[in-house]
């Protein structure tokens, strides 16, 4: 299989780079910067798309299916949103219109649960209510409901990743997140925070059961549509400062909060029943605990 990975770095792109390497296929992988990494079925595209749009691509051969991993990240700046809208929106539509170019049978998102409505229902499955606050929830809504509508028009079949909160087993790569801050403040010897109680849960995925869930989508004869990836069961704030404190022998502080303290339940059963999908690391503790083996035990201060 030949498939075009547009965001083969970062957080996700990597082990999907790897994943597909490592089942045998041949892979058009983008990034903005030079990569060192060869490999006899590795074809590296150096470019950024919000520059030069899609240009790089447009003389690629055909491809089986096409990954859109590519993203740029939510900001606090609401009104600085240019880059968001450059990749997660025309990047998309620019694809999607080019498709004869590669005439690709699938085409998989990245997507997220960024655009959910508050409050979040008790189990969150595919059907749950939707209500994009910040251009970023909505520039990944809009390119779920893009791939929707064109797929239809150009014989191709969509396939959307909600992703909960993903976590690389390289720290380098995690993003700025409650996870990494916490491992940060740890290291360094200082308190680990949590607000109020520390119920609010959050549902951690390794990103290499994301990959493998890619890689088992777009093998399948039966996946199509929105599916939920995640693990089996969340993890409160409580539970991921005891299991980070543990580690590092550093002290729990909890700050007063006035937020609702949100239950992340999801759903994956539509993935498990159309493709097989099962997670390596099968909660979020198991998740934690294994990149925590990742990383010494010393804080940064011994």
């Amino acid at each position: 299989m030949k498939v075009l990975l547009l965001g083969a770095t970062g957080l996700i792109g990597p082990d999907l780079l790897s994943t597909l390497l490592e089942d045998g296929h041949f892979v058009f992988a983008s990034s903005r910067s030079f990569q060192q990494l060869t490999h006899k079925n590795l074809s590296w595209i150096t470019t950024d798309f919000t520059l030069h749009g899609i240009s790089h691509l447009l003389d690629l051969p055909a491809v089986d299916s096409i990954i859109l991993n590519a993203a740029s990240l939510a900001t606090t700046h609401f009104e600085d949103t240019s880059n968001q809208r450059s990749v997660n929106i025309e990047l998309t539509e620019k694809i999607l219109a080019s498709l004869h170019h590669w005439k690709p049978q699938k085409i998989l998102y990245m997507s997220s649960f960024n655009f959910l409505q508050k409050p979040i229902p008790p189990l969150i499955t595919e059907n749950a209510p939707l209500a994009p606050l910040t251009f970023y929830g909505l520039s990944k809504y809009w390119s779920e409901l893009l791939l929707t509508q064109y797929s239809s028009q150009k014989n191709v079949v969509p396939i959307i990743f909600r992703v909960s909160s993903p976590v690389s087993f390289d720290f380098n790569r995690l993003h700025q997140t409650v996870v990494k801050k916490m491992i940060l403040n740890a290291q360094s010897g200082q308190a680990i925070h949590i607000y109020g109680s520390g119920s609010r849960s959050q549902n951690f995925i390794a990103t290499k059961d994301i990959a493998r869930a890619a890689l088992l989508a777009i093998k399948s004869s039966s996946a199509q549509g929105i599916y939920n990836i995640a693990s089996q069961t969340p993890l409160s704030m409580l539970e991921l400062a005891q299991i980070i404190s543990q580690k590092y022998g550093t002290p729990i502080e909890s700050l007063p909060s006035e937020s609702t303290e949100e239950q992340w339940n999801i759903s994956s059963q539509k993935a498990i029943d159309h493709f097989s999908y099962t997670p390596l690391y099968s909660t979020s503790k198991a998740v934690i605990q294994h990149l925590l083996n990742c990383l010494p035990n010393e804080n940064r201060n011994s």
